[in-house]
C-alpha cells in the first residue's frame, strides 16, 4: 500500500488496483513522482505520475490533480504525451497512466550538450508549437513550459519527436500553493525563469501568450546555450521585468536573422507579443 509519509522510492513494488505494479522511479518533480509500471494483465510497460505523499491527505489538491488528468486525456496529439488512463488507488490517491517515453528530457540533452544545430531546434520547436497550438484550442494555458517539461524521442534520422509533458499541472500547483513557491519538504513549483513577466506578477491571470514567451525562452537557450535574461539566477526575474533580453547574435553571430522572431517572442507588451502558436 501507499504511505502517506513515506518517499516517493517507498512506492516501487506497489500495485494499485490489482493492476498496475509500480517498478521503478523514473523521475520526480515539485508536486508528483513518475514510475516505470507494468500492467499485469498485459504485460505492457508504462508510465504512472503518482501526487507525492505530503499531498496525498490534502484534498483540494488531490481533487484538482484528478480534474486535470481528465483534461490531459482529451489532448490527443503526436507531440503532447499520451494519457491511457485516469484512476483513484484504494487508498484515494489519483495516478495517472501514460505512455512510457524513451530518450530524455531536453533538460538533460542540454546538460551534456550544451547547445543544439538549428536544423534540430527548428522542428522541436515546430513540434512545441504544434502542441500549444491545441492545448490553447481547448482553453488550456500550459505555464510550465521549460527543458524539463519537453521529451526528445530520437528517431533514426538523427532527429527527434519532441513530447510535452505536464499539460494541467500549473492548476494543481495554484492549489498546492502557487507557481514558484515552495512545498514543506523544499521542492520547487514552478520555475521562475521560463515565466512570462505578466506570470511573475500574476501567475493565475495569463493567456496563451506565457506559454510562447516560455518557448522562445527555451528556443533560445537550445541556439546558443544562454538563458536570454542572463546567467543569475537571483538577479533574473528583476531583469525579465525590466530590461530586454539578450540579442542572439551575442552568443550566436551567425544567427544574428532570428533576432526578430526572439522579439517578438520576448517582449514585454502583450501586444507586440506573437498572439498566437499558429501565428
Amino acid at each position: 500500500m501507499l504511505t502517506a509519509g513515506g518517499t516517493p522510492e517507498d512506492a516501487i513494488g506497489v500495485v494499485l488496483n490489482q493492476r498496475y505494479k509500480l517498478m521503478r522511479l523514473v523521475g520526480e518533480g515539485g508536486l508528483a513522482a513518475v514510475y516505470e509500471a507494468h500492467e499485469l494483465a498485459t504485460g505492457a510497460r508504462h508510465a504512472i505520475k503518482l501526487l507525492h505523499p505530503q499531498f496525498r491527505q490534502q484534498r483540494t489538491i488531490v481533487e484538482r490533480f484528478y480534474a486535470e488528468a481528465k483534461t490531459c486525456f482529451s489532448l490527443k496529439h503526436p507531440h503532447i504525451t499520451n494519457v491511457i488512463a485516469y484512476d483513484y488507488a484504494e487508498d484515494g490517491t489519483p495516478y495517472i497512466v501514460m505512455d512510457l517515453l524513451h530518450g530524455c528530457p531536453l533538460d538533460e540533452y542540454l546538460l551534456v550538450n550544451k547547445t543544439m544545430p538549428v536544423e534540430q531546434a527548428g522542428p522541436i520547436l515546430y513540434g512545441v508549437l504544434q502542441a500549444l497550438s491545441v492545448a490553447h484550442g481547448a482553453g488550456i494555458v500550459h505555464r510550465d513550459l521549460k527543458p524539463q517539461n519537453l521529451f526528445l524521442v530520437p528517431e533514426q534520422n538523427g532527429q527527434y519527436v519532441v513530447k510535452v509533458l505536464d499539460f494541467g499541472i500549473a492548476k494543481v500547483m495554484d492549489a498546492a500553493g502557487g507557481m514558484g513557491s515552495k512545498t514543506q519538504t523544499g521542492a520547487v513549483l514552478g520555475t521562475p525563469g521560463y515565466m512570462s513577466p505578466e506570470q511573475i506578477m500574476d501567475a493565475k491571470q495569463v493567456d496563451p501568450r506565457t506559454d510562447l514567451w516560455a518557448a522562445g525562452v527555451v528556443f533560445y537557450e537550445m541556439l546558443t546555450g544562454h538563458h536570454p535574461f542572463g546567467e543569475d539566477n537571483l538577479s533574473r526575474i528583476i531583469t525579465i521585468l525590466k530590461e530586454p533580453h539578450d540579442p542572439v547574435s551575442k552568443y550566436r553571430p551567425d544567427l544574428a536573422k532570428w533576432e526578430l522572431f526572439f522579439q517578438r517572442c520576448l517582449v514585454r507588451d502583450l501586444e507586440k507579443r506573437y498572439d498566437s502558436a499558429e501565428q
